[in-house]
């Protein structure tokens, strides 16, 4: 009995180590992610994926599932994100709680958006919205604002979309990062609203915070509308400028695309 004693209690530390090795995994992963070596992230979130499928962690297995989805977002196979995004989501609805449920509804939202399937994009931001206002969760709530600011400028909903972003700014006063975000949102709807002065002078002061690169995507986005503005108002070479300033070796499939598409344009 002594000798059983003993090797059950060595048992404990090695499933706590284990644990402990499958979320290093899991944050190495999406560093490695963030990083865009996406081959070394998904090694790795796959591994993490079979060691907690077969201890039964939900919570690791939910992680590494739904950042095996952001990677395949981020390199723009949305059909493969799509497909990890919605088994994330079965195992937030079935394992886990509100906060999961939210963020993958708000990844599934974000993916839509990139599709143009506007109305599936409002529906899952409105839903993530909906559960972090029924939780106080006010960053959260105002994360989820912007993004349905987002979706309505897009669909030109512009008013319904101003109200949304201005709720959200309060918000976010304590999150530099998604008020950046929130702020670009107001520019656009300026722009969108045919109100170039104003959008044009909002934008110039937001575009020196936007230097970060995960604020490329808002960057770039913000000098192409300044290139359609000079665009509008006659001034051929200086739209040519902002459009060639937009190119970035950091930015994605859609973004040179839009930059490609206003250089053509012009």
């Amino acid at each position: 009995m002594k000798y059983l004693l003993v090797l059950l209690l060595s048992l404990v530390p090695i499933q706590e180590k284990s644990i402990e090795q499958c979320n290093e995994m899991i944050q190495k992963g999406i560093t490695a992610m963030h990083n865009k070596e996406h081959s070394v992230s998904l090694e790795l979130l796959i591994e993490a994926q079979n060691l907690a499928k077969e201890k039964g962690w939900h919570k690791e297995l939910f992680l590494a599932i739904n950042n095996i989805g952001a990677n395949y977002y981020k390199m723009s196979d949305y059909g493969e994100a799509l497909k990890h995004y919605l088994e994330a989501y079965d195992i937030a609805i079935k394992h886990l709680d509100a906060n999961q449920e939210m963020v993958v509804l708000n990844n599934i939202g974000i993916l839509f958006y990139q599709e143009d399937k506007l109305d599936e994009s409002e529906t899952h931001f409105s839903k993530a919205y909906r559960i972090a206002r029924e939780y106080n969760d006010h960053f959260k709530t105002g994360l989820y604002a912007v993004n349905l600011g987002l979706v309505l400028n897009k669909s030109g909903r512009l008013d319904e979309a101003r109200k949304y972003l201005d709720s959200a700014v309060p918000l976010l006063q304590n999150n530099r990062n998604v008020l950046l975000q929130a702020r670009y949102a107001l520019g656009e709807n300026l722009f969108l609203n045919g109100n170039h002065p104003a959008a044009e002078n909002y934008l110039l002061e937001l575009i020196p915070e936007l230097d970060k690169t995960e604020f490329i995507d808002h960057k770039t986005s913000s000098l192409l509308i300044l290139s359609k503005i000079a665009g509008e108002a006659g001034n051929p070479q200086k739209a040519k400028a902002y459009a060639m300033q937009a190119r970035n070796s950091n930015n994605g499939l859609e973004a040179q695309i839009d930059i490609n598409e206003q250089l053509a344009s012009l």
